[in-house]
C-alpha cells in the first residue's frame, strides 16, 4: 500500500466565503460603473476677436485679446477685456485655439512666437508655438488644443511676439469675405471646456 499522504480538501470557512463573494461583487460593480461612464467635455465659453493684433516692435510681447469680457453661465470661468482668463473652480479644463497668423510685407522672414503664462509665470508645460511667415499673402490658421488642471484663482494670459532674428512684421489678422455665404475669419478664436465623467447609456 502506498504511504503517500492523501491531499485533504481545503477547510471551508463560511465567513471567509461570504466576505470573498461580497468583495467580487463590489469589484465587478466598480468596473461596470467605469465602463458605463465616459469623459465628457462641458462647453463653458467661446470667444473670438476680429481686431488686428500685432506687436509694435521686435521682442515686445502683445497680450492676445478675445473680444468683449464675459463669464460662463456657471461662473467658473471668465475672460476680461484684456484677454486674461481666470478660473474660479478647481478642475481639469480643455482649451482650443485658432490663431489666424499673417503679415503685411515680403521683407525677409518674420518669426513669431505664441506663448502662455499661468499666474504671470511662463512654464515649459504651457503653450509655446513658433511660426515662420514668408509672404504677405500667407494666411496661416494655427490650431492648438491643450488640457490642464487649474486651481481656483489661477489666471492665464497668451502673448504674441516678433522675434528679433526676423523682420519686424506679422501678427494676428482677421479675414473678411466678399461672398455673402462665406463666413468671416476672426484673428483669434478660443473655446474653454471643463472635463468630467458622465454616465453612459
Amino acid at each position: 500500500m502506498s504511504n503517500i499522504p492523501q491531499e485533504q480538501p481545503p477547510i471551508k470557512d463560511p465567513f471567509f466565503s461570504e466576505w470573498l463573494t461580497r468583495l467580487v461583487i463590489l469589484i465587478n460593480g466598480s468596473f461596470n460603473a467605469i465602463r458605463q461612464s465616459e469623459i465628457t467635455n462641458f462647453d463653458l465659453i467661446t470667444a473670438e476677436s476680429f481686431d488686428i493684433q500685432s506687436p509694435v516692435g521686435l521682442d515686445l510681447p502683445l497680450q492676445i485679446q478675445y473680444g468683449d469680457a464675459q463669464i460662463s453661465d456657471d461662473r467658473t470661468v471668465e475672460i476680461d477685456a484684456n484677454g486674461t482668463v481666470t478660473f474660479h473652480q478647481k478642475g481639469e479644463y480643455e482649451l482650443d485655439f485658432v490663431f489666424n497668423v499673417g503679415r503685411g510685407s515680403n521683407n525677409q522672414h518674420a518669426y513669431l512666437l505664441l506663448y502662455s503664462e499661468v499666474n504671470d509665470v511662463e512654464l515649459s508645460s504651457d503653450i509655446r508655438i513658433s511660426i515662420t511667415v514668408d509672404h504677405s499673402d500667407d494666411d496661416l490658421p494655427i490650431t492648438y488644443n491643450t488640457h490642464k488642471t487649474f486651481k481656483d484663482g489661477d489666471f492665464v494670459k497668451l502673448y504674441i511676439v516678433r522675434d528679433s532674428k526676423g523682420d519686424n512684421d506679422g501678427g494676428l489678422f482677421p479675414s473678411f469675405q466678399t461672398l455673402p455665404a462665406a463666413p468671416d475669419t476672426p484673428s483669434v478664436w478660443m473655446r474653454i471646456r471643463r472635463r468630467g465623467l458622465t454616465e453612459g447609456k
